[in-house]
């Protein structure tokens, strides 16, 4: 039977040279064969074939048969074209990877967008929007001024715990934790806040991709005068927020115990 040019290339992408290639399958065909037989049916020349058939030999796609002359046999192809495949796919899964974390990447520093969200009303509808919009985790933060916002988003976390996403608050400055249900609330009580912290009025983060950070203007006794927010479409600043969040959570968590 005659093998087409086709298996030949195919063998090549598979790491085999041409002359292995042909001298595998000259070899397939023959069963088993001397440097002889395997040039009249390959025609790799005779002072290549002994170079080709050790290389062979150490990849493991043929045996030496200690013969007089000496023979060479391929392997089974179901134990050399196999496996030679399956690490193909591996490695070209892995390239795919690593080039698609990459790509990735760069979309990330072109896509990323910055912007200024002013006034407590707005700052909040564009928290709410953020929170019902979210479709794999919502981390939200939130000091005593902005606890009103709960109210707004409590509904919204429930039903985004229960399909799944995973839910977290942190509380800062207040007294009592709300009723959140099973949803994951850490609470930094005031007498675990050094008076050097400053207090974010409220943070969200979505998705690991995005984020709003509110910041009180003019702090008093009396509560503060407005709220500017920092909306930002950034999945390595998105990232280290939430593992903010998830510090300040831990901290909290094991000055209470």
């Amino acid at each position: 039977m005659e093998v087409g040019e086709q298996v030949v290339s195919s063998l090549m992408k598979l790491g085999l040279t041409r002359y292995e290639a042909l001298a595998y399958i000259a070899l397939v065909q023959l069963g088993s064969g001397t440097v002889a037989d395997i040039h009249r049916l390959s025609g790799v020349p005779t002072t290549k074939l002994y170079e080709v058939l050790s290389r062979l030999e150490a990849k493991g796609w043929v045996e030496v048969l200690r013969e007089r002359p000496l023979k060479y046999r391929a392997r089974p192809p179901d134990e050399t074209v196999g496996p030679a495949l399956k690490e193909l796919v591996r490695s070209v899964e892995d390239a795919k990877s690593i080039l698609s974390e990459i790509y990735e990447r760069r979309l990330e520093i072109e896509r990323s967008d910055v912007w200024m969200v002013r006034g407590k009303a707005n700052v909040e509808s564009k928290m709410v929007s953020m929170v019902k919009g979210a479709s794999q985790s919502i981390t939200l933060a939130l000091s005593k001024f902005a606890l009103d916002l709960l109210g707004q988003v409590k509904d919204v976390l429930m039903d985004a715990y229960w399909r799944g996403l995973d839910v977290k608050v942190l509380l800062s400055g207040v007294e009592e934790a709300p009723d959140l249900g099973p949803i994951d609330v850490v609470m930094l009580t005031p007498a675990q806040i050094n008076a050097e912290v400053t207090i974010i009025y409220s943070m969200v983060v979505i998705d690991m991709s995005e984020l709003l950070l509110a910041l009180p203007i003019g702090i008093t006794r009396g509560g503060m005068r407005d709220v500017v927010g920092v909306w930002v479409r950034d999945r390595s600043l998105a990232r280290l927020a939430d593992q903010y969040v998830s510090l300040m959570m831990k901290v909290a968590r094991g000055l209470s115990s």
